[in-house]
């Protein structure tokens, strides 16, 4: 009989399911924070229990507790049951009542802006945009909202937009009761909207009664704009930049590149415009990847020679970097960018390529659960790069359950069904991989050894040939 051995054993995703389990959220919580079917997070507990010799929820817990990832967990459990001194904010995705799918950007937009202007508040947790925007359209109570997100308080809204004129009504919902603590309707000019984001922020503080650091104000953020065009065509260029296909990505480009025309100093708009360039670069989506990526490479140096130095340009500049293979550069400038605080998008992901290719999976392992931590619903781009982290760390099993889960949510990227071959070929299901690239290449017919190199920035040569022997095992063409 196998002896039972201690938490060091635990695979990276088995310590996660662990500590969640230990710290009360049952299996269907598990599987939707995870992704993943609640009959595998009942396998993955079978075997957490065979590994530690337990046999009780109980006897789990005081076998976490004497490791430091325990601990960290209890830490987290705490802060999710509104442990924290500091109150805590859900803003839910306002409504759009217009009728019109073409206005529903104008709703997202507002409720983005309303979570960025309440995150500059030191004394105040807002849950991120990824973890709200999960309960878009979904009729659900806003006690389990509150409960499932770990949020004290919830603002919740609703937008119309005719012609010029825009009505916006706003509600803020204690969390634990449901009850209305302040509730207000503006209607206004559609160019007022900033106004009207300044009014509700204002009004949440008051109403939470949120200690205010000396000096501190609720405000834009130092890369954000004030010209409602420019507005409007940033946050249709970020809907399309994310649905990551060679055509969105162009389509991003160009509502980018119209919203400079308006506000020429917008410097978000300018990173997420470099990003589509860095995204044809890492793709290939142009054909021209040098191309793409000294374009990407003017622009950061154009916002650096400018002083730009937001957290979101930070972390651009270290994926440059690291697309360029000047990986010591990337590994500093990723440091940087991480005190510097997560990417609005994407969290701490592009920092944690940098060390994945740089011959740290350990650290970009950690740098993914950051930005877990920043919101319980994973991104896709965590699901994705967990994947490739996962296979390096040998934990061939979690990294097929990712990238399986990544395919399903983003059927659209090649590179989903690439990490999903490897994912099988590493693990020994060779039939499934060669599968996998079959159906790949059924979509993407001319995609090579050479493509799949290119988008693939290791510092260690034995990695790329690793990785190219698996593809031409498998039978991906040079």
């Amino acid at each position: 009989m196998e002896e039972p051995g201690g938490v060091a054993e635990l695979s990276p995703r088995e310590l996660e399911i662990a500590q969640a389990y230990a710290g009360g959220a049952d299996y269907k919580e598990i599987a939707e924070r995870l992704f993943i079917a609640p009959n595998t997070v009942r396998t993955h507990v079978a075997t957490i229990y065979r590994k530690l010799g337990v046999g009780s929820k109980i006897e789990l817990f005081r076998a976490l507790q004497v490791s430091e990832p325990a601990k960290q967990s209890v830490e987290y459990q705490r802060n999710k049951t509104g442990g924290s001194e500091r109150p805590s904010i859900a803003v839910l995705p306002f409504m759009c009542m217009s009728g019109d799918p073409e206005q529903e950007f104008f709703a997202d937009g507002l409720t983005e802006d309303i979570i960025t202007r309440l995150s500059f508040l030191r004394n105040l947790v807002v849950m991120a945009r990824t973890s709200t925007f999960a309960f878009k359209g979904r009729a659900i109570r806003v006690q389990d909202i509150a409960s499932e997100l770990g949020a004290k308080f919830l603002l919740e809204g609703s937008v119309r937009k005719s012609g010029d004129r825009v009505r916006v009504t706003a509600q803020l919902i204690d969390g634990a009761t449901g009850a209305h603590l302040w509730a207000e309707r503006f209607d206004r000019d559609f160019r007022q909207v900033f106004d009207v984001q300044d009014e509700i922020t204002r009004s949440i503080v008051d109403a939470m009664q949120v200690r205010l650091v000396d000096g501190e104000v609720v405000q834009f953020d130092p890369g954000w704009t004030t010209n409602i065009d420019a507005w409007e065509k940033y946050h249709k260029g970020v809907l399309a930049h994310l649905l990551y296909t060679a055509e969105d990505g162009l389509r991003a480009r160009k509502l980018f590149e119209e919203c400079l025309e308006h506000d020429p100093v917008f410097v978000d708009a300018r990173v997420y415009l470099a990003w589509t360039y860095w995204q044809d670069a890492r793709s290939g989506f142009s054909r021209d990847r040098s191309h793409a990526l000294s374009t990407t490479r003017n622009l950061v140096d154009e916002m650096k020679a400018s002083g730009v130095v937001t957290a979101n340009f930070k972390h651009l500049e270290a994926a440059t970097l690291l697309m360029e293979r000047r990986h010591d550069d990337a590994l500093e400038i990723a440091d940087a960018a991480i005190s510097a605080g997560p990417c609005k998008l994407f969290g701490f992901t592009p920092s944690s390529l940098v060390f994945y290719y740089s011959g740290f999976p350990e650290k970009a392992y950690d740098l993914h659960r950051m930005t877990i931590r920043l919101t319980p619903y994973t991104p896709n781009d965590v699901i994705y790069n967990l994947a490739w982290v996962y296979n390096s760390l040998g934990d061939h099993r979690n990294s097929i359950e990712m990238a399986e889960d990544y395919v399903k949510r983003v059927p659209s990227d090649l590179y989903g069904f690439v990490v999903l071959a490897r994912a099988f070929a590493l693990a020994g299901r060779l039939e499934r991989a060669t599968e996998t690239l079959r159906e790949l290449r059924q979509s993407y017919p001319n995609f090579t050894l050479g493509d799949l190199i290119a988008h693939e920035p290791y510092r260690d040569e034995r990695e790329v040939k690793r990785l190219s022997d698996v593809f031409r095992d498998i039978g991906l063409p040079e």
